[in-house]
């Protein structure tokens, strides 16, 4: 996924990350850390949300690095995750 001048992904190894690296040309670099097996994602402003399918959560993190912040728990194993200005929807 792309934002700005980067390209986003979602790594499990390493107890899991968002991870970025310049369009152009440069390292890749964690972004949002850790996470547990991280399977889809969502940019909107300046926010990464996440669909937890393993942990059955949603969580989200800025696109400038940090901790995930927990949304909600119990979920039954979300997927598919997207974001706008009226909200956030996961299935």
């Amino acid at each position: 996924m792309t934002y700005a001048t980067d390209v986003y992904w979602t790594s499990s190894t390493n107890n899991g990350a968002v991870r970025a690296a310049p369009q152009i040309v440069g390292a890749s670099r964690d972004v949002i850390t850790p996470l547990a097996n991280p399977l889809e994602m969502a940019i909107f402003g300046s926010e990464i949300f996440l669909a937890m399918f393993w942990n059955n959560t949603v969580v989200k993190g800025p696109v400038s690095g940090g901790t995930p912040i927990l949304l909600a728990s119990g979920e039954d194993k979300p997927y598919g995750i997207a974001a706008d200005a009226s909200g956030i929807y996961w299935t």
